[in-house]
């Protein structure tokens, strides 16, 4: 019988698979688990009203900045293409208009908006508040 001499060490690597198997798995937990926020292109301040209800199925949103630039939908529009923009929302059966209006925007031209949205044939016109916090003495 030959036997050899010392016995072979073994090397001793560190399987890298496992922990690459369990990252993946923890991505794709925590990707599924999260929610997204919408961001509004215009970064503006509500009015406040103490009388607001959440919960409103919202089909076509409409943003007025302070210094009249409008975007519905996120995408910006002109003034004067407002009311084309109103009657293909409502041809593509959108029936409710949220209107995001800044603090500091006119009432002339939240008028002129609400107008035109009725005009186009939206069935809700509604106005985005935030709703104050009850003075608690």
């Amino acid at each position: 019988m030959k036997f050899e001499g010392a016995p072979r060490h073994r090397q001793h690597a560190i399987n890298m698979i496992p922990l690459i198997n369990i990252v993946f798995l923890l991505l794709i937990f925590f990707i599924l688990t999260s929610t997204f926020r919408t961001v509004d292109p215009i970064d503006h301040q509500l009015p406040e009203a103490e009388s607001s209800e959440p919960g409103v199925s919202v089909q076509a949103v409409l943003t007025v900045a302070a210094d009249g630039e409008l975007t519905i939908d996120g995408a910006p529009v002109a003034r004067d293409g407002l009311p084309a923009t109103f009657r293909a929302a409502v041809t593509a059966e959108k029936t409710t208009l949220l209107i995001k209006v800044a603090q500091l925007a006119t009432v002339s031209m939240l008028q002129e908006v609400m107008d035109e949205a009725k005009a186009a044939g939206f069935e809700q016109v509604l106005l985005a508040t935030r709703r104050t916090e009850p003075d608690t003495p």
